[in-house]
């Protein structure tokens, strides 16, 4: 795994297969337990993680080479931010979509606030805060 937490922030990168969203979701977790976070707060991010890195394994390379999946997370006044970011498709509507199409309504509604905007350069972001 590349770029292993520094300082006060943790920044990783993974090739989008189905093993990154194990891998990121732990170490996302760990390094929000180290900033403080714990009992739901800390479930509500995993989950928001896991739905986020999941839609960039099933959506973000659809019909083009896979590609990776980056992981920001910062500890801001009280809060833990978190950023996923793809260099795939970006957002389109997608009608033969494997999953519910619930992930991104699921992390709107655990996360205290979430942007999603287009990734410079192609892809998809979405940035997430959750209250320590």
């Amino acid at each position: 795994m590349s770029g292993a937490p520094i300082g006060t922030e943790g920044r990783w990168q993974q090739q989008a297969d189905a093993g990154a969203v194990r891998r990121l979701r732990h170490c996302v977790a760990a390094f929000a337990g180290t900033a403080g976070m714990k009992g739901s707060g800390l479930s509500d991010l995993e989950l928001a993680v896991t739905e986020a890195v999941t839609n960039v394994v099933v959506h973000a390379y659809n019909g083009v080479e896979a590609g990776s999946v980056d992981v920001l997370a910062v500890p801001v006044d009280g809060c833990v931010e978190v950023t996923v970011s793809d260099h795939g498709i970006g957002m389109r509507p997608r009608t033969d979509s494997p999953g519910l199409g619930l992930g991104l309504s699921l992390i709107t509604s655990v996360a205290r606030d979430t942007r999603i905007t287009e990734t410079p350069g192609g892809g998809a972001t979405v940035w997430m805060q959750f209250t320590r």
